[in-house]
């Protein structure tokens, strides 16, 4: 995410920053003195971008933002609610039962939900900044039209459950592959990597959509091509499994979705694999840096492809 995206999302940091005092910052102490400085310097920041829009964000606050959000404190709920996730995520890194791999990602979930309320509470939000620098209209319906094989299609739906644990602005990731009737072709927690109509996406009542396109011109003949050397290689109707394990990016055995799109754009050369700082931020906020350096980093996710330089998302919306 750059340029005007990133002035949004420090714009809003700064507006709800000044809130902030009786949960996190009470009572002042010196480090909660330095966070409020380095604050009052992203604002200034912001200022200053403001008022010469072609200037451009130093390339030192995005890590600044980063920094901050990981020394802001949690909450007691919150240090118990990411200490048990930890542990939860741990547990995945040993060779257990495929049900009880389940049963864990839905309380990873769900755990997911309950940091969600209690980051309401505080007055630094930072799944609600992020999103503010992203924010697609609601009101704008999807035009399906534009679609062109090889594009990818983003999507968050309102029920967190159907959504990839880590995410921010999108918990899911397509391949646009064309056809009649048109399908998507995808890596779900259910049947692994297949193709799906898109007309089941477009039953997804009230959910974020958003479309993106390499960003390279000159390339673009070559993403159908990428795209069908990924249906020789992990094929469809689940004959690759799905990845559980999402820090284990570069195996070719099982797949997620946006592993399955990173390994798609590798193929011409491009790494779709951002790790956006911003996106950090957000989840060290919500489930600690912890979390970011073991899962996040060496993971894909749906919102790191999205914020890649190398993708254009040229459309966002909501399905009516």
């Amino acid at each position: 995410m750059q340029g005007k995206n990133a002035v949004m999302c420090f714009a809003v940091l700064v507006g709800i920053a000044t809130q902030a005092g009786s949960t996190h910052f009470s009572p002042e102490t010196v480090e909660s003195s330095r966070i409020r400085s380095d604050i009052r310097r992203i604002a200034n920041e912001v200022a200053r971008v403001q008022a010469y829009p072609g200037r451009g964000v130093a390339p030192d606050i995005a890590a600044l933002a980063l920094n901050t959000a990981n020394r802001i404190p949690p909450s007691e709920r919150e240090s118990e609610l990411r200490d048990e996730a930890k542990m939860l995520v741990a547990r995945l890194q040993s060779d257990i039962p495929h049900e009880e791999i389940e049963t864990i990602l839905t309380r990873v979930t769900a755990i997911e939900g309950l940091l969600r309320q209690e980051e309401s509470k505080s007055a630094l939000d930072m799944s609600f900044l992020s999103a503010m620098a992203m924010a697609p209209s609601p009101n704008v319906a999807p035009n399906y039209n534009q679609l062109e094989v090889g594009d990818l299609i983003f999507i968050r739906d309102g029920d967190s459950s159907k959504n990839w644990s880590w995410a921010d602005q999108y918990g899911h990731v397509g391949v646009f592959a064309g056809g009649t009737p048109p399908k998507v072709y995808e890596s779900n927690f259910h049947d692994g990597v297949n193709h799906h109509l898109l007309d089941d996406w477009k039953k997804r009542k009230g959910a974020v959509i958003a479309f993106g396109r390499c960003r390279a011109a000159e390339v673009r003949p070559q993403i159908p091509l990428a795209l069908s050397r990924a249906l020789t290689t992990f094929r469809s109707g689940g004959h690759t499994p799905y990845n559980f394990f999402f820090w284990d990016k570069h195996t070719n055995r099982r797949l997620y979705c946006s592993q399955l799109v990173w390994k798609m754009y590798d193929h011409i050369g491009f790494d779709v694999d951002s790790n956006d700082p911003l996106y950090h931020a957000v989840i060290a906020r919500r489930w600690s840096n912890w979390m970011v350096r073991n899962v996040v980093r060496p993971a894909v996710a749906p919102d790191e492809v999205a914020r890649s330089p190398h993708v254009e998302v040229y459309f966002r919306g909501r399905i009516p």
